[in-house]
This record gives C-alpha cells, sequence and structure tokens, in this order.
C-alpha cells in the first residue's frame, strides 16, 4: 500500500489524536510494512514519533488485535539503557478510521543493527567493512582483548532485555538475530518489531509472525508447530546463534564445506544444516570441513570454557534441554566482571 499523500489520525493513550498528512519518504521498509518519523508540532512543543504501517489491509487485519493490546498494556523497561519500542499510538485513516498501524517510541539515537559485529573475513575489521562507523571502530574489534570484551558487554545487554521481555511483556520474540536488535555504540539496546512478536496477555495467545529459519533450532525444522506456539528457549536457541557469530565472524552453520553423504545440495542452506544436526562440534561434525582459510571457526577456541560450553550444548541438545536465557544472562554476566 502506498501511503504517500494519504491523511491518517494517530490515537494517543489519552485519547490525544493527532492529525497529519504523510508527505515524507519511509526511513525504512520491512517483511510487514513501511517506517515513517513523524513530527507533531505544537506551539513551542515538538514530538517525535515512529510510525509503522503495513504493507497491506490483510498484514493490518492480522495484527490489528494483537496492536490494540499491546497499545492498552503498555511495558517499559526497567532500565533506562533498555528501550522497549512498543505501540504507543494506534494510526487510522482520518477519514475511513481503516487501521493502518501504530506508532512507537523512537530508538536511541545512534542506534544501528549488529550485523556490523556478526559478519567477518579472515583478517578484516570493522573500521574497513563500515568506515563511516567511527564509535565501532576500536571499540569492538574481533582480534583485539578489548573489542571481545566490549562483544560480551554488549550481549549480557542483549540477554537481559530479551529475559525481562520474556518476564515482564509475556512475549517471546520469535526472530532474535543480530540484524534486528538496535544497539548504539555505548551499549544503549532498542528493541524493534515488538508487533511481529508472540505475545500472551489475560491467557490469550497472539501467534507470532516473523522467524528466520536459519535460527530455529532443528526440533522447530521438525515440528512446525512449534510457530504457533513458541516456548521461551525458541529465542534462547537464536541467541545462541547470534553469540557465535559476533564472538567468532560467522555463523556456527556455515564456512565448511559438507562431505558424503551431507554433499547434497539439501543440505545446502543453513536451515538445512541445522535440521540434520550438522554442527561441527557435534556428533555429525566428522562429516564436515573446515575452510582453512575461512577459518573463522577457530574464533571459538579463544572463548572462556563457559561460554564454549553453552554454546556447544545449544547446537547439540533438544530444544527443552538448551541453555535459557537466564543462563546465558548469568555467565555472560560473569564475563564482564
Amino acid at each position: 500500500m502506498d501511503y504517500k499523500g494519504k491523511s491518517i489520525c494517530v490515537l494517543l493513550k489519552d485519547k490525544t489524536i493527532l492529525r497529519h498528512k504523510i508527505v515524507e519518504d519511509p526511513i525504512a521498509r520491512g517483511g510487514e510494512g513501511v517506517i515513517y518519523r513523524f513530527e507533531h508540532k505544537e506551539e513551542e512543543k515538538i514530538s517525535t514519533f515512529i510510525l509503522k504501517l503495513y504493507h497491506s489491509t490483510h498484514k493490518a487485519a492480522r495484527n490489528k488485535a494483537k496492536v490494540r493490546c499491546m497499545f492498552n498494556n503498555p511495558v517499559q523497561s526497567a532500565d533506562p539503557n533498555v528501550r522497549f519500542c512498543w505501540p504507543i499510538g494506534l494510526v487510522y485513516d482520518n477519514r475511513t478510521y481503516e487501521f493502518y498501524g501504530f506508532a512507537m517510541q523512537e530508538a536511541f539515537s545512534g542506534s544501528r543493527n549488529l550485523e556490523i559485529l556478526s559478519t567477518y573475513y579472515v583478517n578484516d575489521t570493522i573500521a574497513n567493512r563500515f568506515p563511516n562507523e567511527i564509535e565501532w571502530h576500536d571499540k569492538y574489534e574481533l582480534h583485539s582483548d578489548f573489542g571481545l570484551q566490549n562483544r560480551f558487554r554488549l550481549l549480557y545487554s542483549w540477554a537481559k532485555t530479551i529475559a525481562e521481555l520474556h518476564e515482564t511483556a509475556n512475549v517471546v520474540i520469535g526472530d532474535v538475530k543480530p540484524s534486528n536488535i538496535l544497539c548504539t555504540a555505548d551499549g544503549k539496546v532498542s528493541v524493534v518489531d515488538i508487533d511481529s512478536m508472540q505475545y500472551t496477555h489475560c491467557g490469550h495467545t497472539y501467534i507470532g509472525t516473523a522467524h528466520s529459519p536459519e535460527f530455529c533450532h532443528a526440533d522447530v525444522h521438525k515440528n512446525k508447530a512449534l510457530l504457533f506456539d513458541m516456548p521461551r528457549n525458541f529465542d534462547a536457541f537464536s541467541f545462541a546463534v547470534s553469540v557465535y557469530m559476533i564472538l567468532t565472524g560467522t555463523h556456527p552453520y556455515g564456512n565448511v564445506i559438507n562431505l558424503s553423504p551431507y554433499d547434497k545440495e539439501q543440505y545446502q542452506k543453513l536451515s538445512s544444516m541445522i535440521k540434520a544436526n550438522l554442527y561441527l562440534r557435534g556428533e555429525k561434525g566428522k562429516f564436515l570441513k573446515i575452510i582453512p582459510e575461512f577459518n573463522l571457526h577457530a574464533n571459538f577456541d579463544k572463548l572462556p570454557a563457559t561460554i564454549k560450553e553453552l554454546l556447544d550444548y545449544s547446537f547439540t541438545k533438544g530444544l527443552d534441554d538448551i541453555p535459557s536465557i537466564s543462563i546465558w544472562c548469568n555467565s555472560l554476566k560473569k564475563c564482564v566482571i
């Protein structure tokens, strides 16, 4: 749906209605909708909102009940350095009152996703790949003890944020991965795409609408019903994959050569590798060969024993038995003290 030129109204919690004609271009586009920055001027005060407007009437209708429930039951983080970009306004067509989407709080200034830390090449640097992200350069380089320590700090903040969402907001995120979390170089965390998460309120569960196969546990690939009733360990596995990527520079199931009988095309996708339990340090590791000139997996050996153990358990145990987010919090905390 093209929103350019449309007149909208934004209903806030205090029943205030803000009216606006969209003349701006979107600041981002995603699978569910388009994102606009909306500034409302009233006398001397300027309020900034981020709007998520759904691509289609079907997507809007599918998410309407969940978004309204979230809007009526706001949740904020107890940590001033964490921001849940929760629905704070409902967006409708100004004339027909058709539901378009919602307004949310803006992420912390200077935020960006963590792809800057999760994908590397041997002997590469952040400064080389992201020359304009100066605040991230020396502080997070993977090859330095200082950079590794700051990566642990950021991962600890992220793990605490997931745990808090589980406990206080009754959500399972469902699509935990480096590209879906926003952070600043000084460690502030913003959680976006709240509306795509699995959300439970007063005994009713609204299903999650987003997940990434290459971040889903083997049990999920074998039992798709888990997508409609996600346990919290759904997020724990995705977080473990993210931890591996941020601490080594590669996906735990990537950058290897499959040997017979797993050298067939059906095992070439990361999701297929996960489903077949083709983890380098698991029982089927003998069917995998490291690529010496691209061996980012060697960074695993430099990690603390407790972190290596949690990662190995995450990729070799059943979904019910892998380390929980709370266990990750406790272990990462010890790495940053």
